[in-house]
Parts: structure tokens; sequence; C-alpha cells
């Protein structure tokens, strides 16, 4: 490594720097793109792969050296590291100020989430399946179908997950996995938002919201993604340390590339030990364990509030936009509109099961704003949370259903089971093929409905932590 070689790095993170700020001008300036509300992170990684040699090759008008766009290509799979590794810090372990919050809709909320994403498994197995089996030529690899739920439900950072993990499996097409993943995740963005809101309309028109329908209420600044007013910039985080001794930032950023650098260890010495089934779990996996350790012993030695949530949330986010920007500049483009049928195919049929499993049981399965909750659902299951957030506060803009609260809660577990089912997805189709993931939907999505059963037999009123105890 030379201080040429450093340089050059240092060049191409500057690169990847000006896309999302161009990003960051265009959401601003364009109406459109913010009436869709897509992230500067995206908009600036499309300019970035419009602009560069993925499309172009050697007519483009940014020639980006070779080595950029291998290094763009992996940057997902490095950086998710750090932001998965920081997901446990700064929870709650304590659920005691939770007593308002009623275990039915939490459970039911968390039950159908993972319901939507063990379906989109299966529908994207049996699509790829199908495919594989009536069009041979078209090259369906073994994993084909793990990219729509984890695009639809993780969104574009999850695009890093699967390249990380399907590269450490040693398996060559995971540049093309990486790039259908975040073809889905675009599709799920825009199809939800435009969608959800079509939704909302149909709902008001009715009188089937608690609330009403306001676009107005909307802040212009989740518009154009910039705060102008100074007395509603909200502050990033607090200051657990002191500047003369370390910088928060520095702390912060320190204690997460810790835990990382250990799961790194952690799992070069698991391979190297040979030892069956857990040598193949990807390396963000023990990021997760590593730091669940390190925070419950923070909480132990009652030094938990030296991390600081909202610090540690701008550290995540700001990795995962340059892991946005890095995977959507480097996607190989050609190889991934060869499968362009199957993956339109996929995402209709996707999108329109999402949609009448969020909405249609809606009714039944909750006590309370059973649209708001169902509108959150669907956003989270078509294009993330904040997606589901975002329709959420369009038909009620206080958050004054508990719609927000449940729904949060349910979303941290959700996230939980979708991590360990990962693995487990990649490994299965990975031997199997897309049929394996299709199998193992069908099961989860089994298991789901036995548990809205047992679920729907516990009372309403009963109070999330007297469950949880029991």
């Amino acid at each position: 490594m030379t201080g040429a070689s450093m340089t050059n790095v240092l060049q191409a993170f500057c690169l990847l720097g000006l896309f999302l700020l161009i990003g960051t001008v265009l959401r601003a300036r364009i109406g459109w793109l913010q009436r869709l509300f897509i992230p500067a992170s995206v908009i600036g990684g499309f300019v970035g792969l419009l602009a560069g040699p993925q499309i172009w090759g050697d007519l483009t008008p940014i020639q980006y050296p070779e080595d950029w766009i291998r290094m763009y290509s992996l940057l997902p799979g490095v950086l998710i590291i750090p932001v998965v590794a920081s997901v446990p810090l700064g929870i709650q372990l304590s659920q005691k100020g939770e007593g308002a919050a009623t275990a039915r809709n939490v459970f039911n909320m968390f039950l159908l989430m993972l319901t939507l994403f063990s379906l989109q498994i299966f529908i994207a197995g049996a699509v790829g399946a199908l495919f594989a089996t009536t069009m041979p030529d078209l090259g369906i690899y073994n994993t084909f179908g793990m990219e729509m739920p984890m695009g639809f439900s993780g969104g574009h950072g999850t695009a890093g997950v699967v390249g990380n993990m399907l590269n450490g499996m040693g398996l060559e097409y995971w540049e093309i996995a990486q790039g259908v993943t975040v073809t889905y995740a675009t599709i799920g963005l825009i199809g939800g938002i435009i969608i959800g809101i079509a939704v909302i309309r149909w709902l008001n028109t009715r009188q089937l919201l608690e609330g009403s329908m306001n676009m107005a209420s909307i802040p212009r600044s989740w518009l154009t993604g910039l705060e102008p007013d100074t007395d509603k910039q909200r502050p990033a985080g607090k200051e657990t340390t002191i500047s003369t001794s370390i910088d928060v930032m520095a702390f912060n950023v320190a204690l997460i590339l810790a835990g990382s650098g250990l799961a790194i260890l952690l799992r070069g010495w698991v391979k190297a030990s040979g030892l069956p089934v857990i040598s193949a779990v990807p390396v963000w996996a023990y990021a997760i364990i590593v730091m669940w350790v390190v925070w419950i012993m923070m909480n132990k030695l009652k030094i938990a509030w030296l991390v600081d949530a909202g610090v540690k949330g701008k550290i995540a986010s700001t990795l995962t936009d340059f892991a946005i920007v890095a995977a959507l500049v480097s996607m190989p483009v050609h190889a991934v509109v060869s499968f362009l049928v199957p993956v339109l195919v996929t995402a209709a049929i996707g999108v329109a099961i999402t949609i009448g499993v969020a909405f249609f049981p809606a009714r039944k399965m909750f006590s309370s704003a059973p649209f708001e909750r169902a509108l959150l659902i669907f956003g989270t299951a078509s294009g993330v949370f904040l997606t589901g957030l975002l329709l959420l506060k369009i038909c009620d803009p206080d958050f004054k259903t508990a719609a927000m609260r449940d729904g949060s809660l349910a979303y941290s577990m959700n996230t939980v089971a979708g991590f360990i089912l990962l693995p487990i997805m990649a490994s299965m189709a990975a031997a199997s093929g897309p049929i394996a993931l299709a199998g193992l939907g069908a099961a989860v999505v089994t298991a789901c409905l036995i548990g809205l059963f047992l679920v729907s037999k516990i009372k309403s009123g009963a109070p999330l932590n007297n469950v949880m105890n029991r």
C-alpha cells in the first residue's frame, strides 16, 4: 500500500461524495423527485450510473478507472458490516415504559410483516424456479429470488448485505444479485409510495381512516430534503464525551469499528477451524452477535449512557448513503437487464400480494386504527420502514394513533427475524436453487399463520410487558 494508492481511494470516495451532493441538489429542486420522496443517495447513484461506463462503456462522459468500479461494487458489502454492527447499540433493553402498548396489535403487526416477507420469498423463489425450468437459456442462478424480499423490505441498503454474503460464499454472480436487489428496491420504493398514496385517497373517500388525508401536513423539508429554518433543525445527538479527550462521533465510530473488527477476526477463526454450518454464516451476522454482547455488557456496567442513539444513527445513515451510491454506480446494468422479464413478473406479483395481505385482514386483526397500521405495514414491506412512516404521516400527521408506536416495535422484531432468515435463504438456494426459497417461504408463512391464530387468543387489552413476561 502506497501513498498514491491511498490517494486513489480518497479520490474514489470524493466522486461518490460529488454524486451525493448532486442528488441532494436535484431532490431540492425537482418537484417530481420530491413527490416520489426518492432519497438523495438513490438520485445521486443513478446520476453516476447514467454518466458512467457501466452503461456507455468507452463512450462514457465520465471515465472512471477500472479499479474504482471494482471498489464501488465491493464497498456496499464492506460498509454494511459496521452499519449492521451498530444496530444493537442504543436499544432500550427494558420494556417497563411500554405498558400502554397492547400485545395483540404489536405481535399482529410483526407477524403480518414477517408473513409478507415470507410470501415475497415464496413468490420470488417460485417464479425463479419457473423461469429456470421453462427458459433454461436465461441462466437463472441458484439464489435468484432472494433479491425481491431484500429489496422490497430492506431497501437499497440491503443490496450490500446480499452482495457481501454471496461474495463470502464464493458465488461469482454476487455482483449481478447485488444489482438485481437494487432494481427491486427502486421498484418497491417508487411503487410503494405511488400505490400507498392512491390507497390513502380511496380509504379517505370512504371514511375508513381515523383521521383524514392531508398532504399539506407533510413538512416542506420532507419534500426538499433540506431544513432552512434554524428553529426547526433537530440536533444530531447528544455529546456523551468531551472533545478535549475524544469527540463523541469518534468514540461511537471507534466502538462500531472495534466490534466490526472483532466480528471479522471471529469469523476468520471459525472458518479456519472448519466448523460445519456456522462457518458459512456471513461476517455481518457475527457483527450483530458481537455488538449485542458489547451492548449488554455496557448496560451491566452502567456505561450505556456513553452511546447516544442519535449519533449512532447518523453514523449508520452516513455509511448507508455512501453504500447506496456505490451500489448504484457499479451496478452491472447489462447483466441485470438480461433478467428483466423475470424481475418484472416477480415484482408485479409481489406488489399485488403485498397490497392484499397488508390491507384485507386489517379490520379483523387490529383493535384500533386498522388501516393506519396496514399502511405502515404496506410501506415497510414495499419500500422500507421510512416509506411506511411517510404514508402514515399523510393520514395521521400528528401520530395520534398507536400505529407508529406499535409499528416501531413490530419492525424491530421483524428486522431480527429477517437477519436470521437471510443466511438460511442463501445457503438453501445456493445448494438447491430457487425452488428451495419457495419451500422456505411456504414454511415460514405457515408458522406465521399459526402465530396469528395463537395471538388471536390474547385479549386485545393485555399490556405488552405482561405478555412478554409470561
